[in-house]
């Protein structure tokens, strides 16, 4: 190949780059309320770009339904997510409630708005706290899912089980498989 086409090749690359980095960056503050965000282009293969201190948030009808932030979000070559580093993820049930995620790693699928984490997950309100090592959300079902065992713990209350789901729209949580607690009187005063 001459050094033309290989020039040519290089800048039609960069280009493409760039095209992808404001797209994305229009994209999303354009349809999930805005973005906070530093762009690093092309850091590896498999990533077109890198975005730091990253702060998304997911509407519906007015109402914030997510807001995610994280240390970093790399948008993978496929353009359809973002690898996630420490993301946090404030859910919002139909009643305001605000639930905490929480973890080591994830990963946002830009087209579902689906949400997949891994690595020292916790899962918080106001009252409990649930760890576990994987979860995800789904978010047309408004479902938060983790299919490994999960561990709750809250005021008087200790609870085991291999699975659990948790439904935001109706405030509603399942647990499955070997479901075992401890469960103490709460004093009354």
């Amino acid at each position: 190949m001459s050094a033309g086409k290989k020039i040519n090749r290089i800048l039609a690359f960069a280009v493409l780059a760039m095209l992808v980095a404001v797209s994305l960056v229009f994209f999303l503050s354009r349809h999930r309320g805005g973005s906070q965000m530093a762009v690093n282009l092309l850091p590896d293969a498999k990533t077109l770009m890198s975005l730091s201190n990253v702060h998304q948030t997911a509407t519906k009808n007015g109402r914030i339904q997510w807001e995610l932030r994280a240390t970093t979000a790399k948008l993978m070559s496929d353009g359809k997510s973002l690898a996630l580093d420490h993301p946090q993820v404030a859910f919002f049930t139909e009643d305001g409630t605000r639930v905490s995620l929480e973890a080591d790693t994830g990963r946002l699928n830009l087209e579902t708005n689906d949400i997949t984490v891994e690595g020292h997950v916790s899962i918080s309100n106001s009252r409990y706290r649930l760890a576990t090592e994987h979860a995800a959300y789904q978010h047309q079902k408004r479902l938060i899912v983790c299919g490994r065992p999960v561990e709750i713990v809250g005021p008087g209350l200790r609870l085991g089980a291999l699975t659990m789901s948790y439904d935001l729209k109706a405030d509603k949580t399942v647990f499955e498989g070997r479901v075992e607690g401890v469960l103490n009187e709460m004093p009354t005063m």
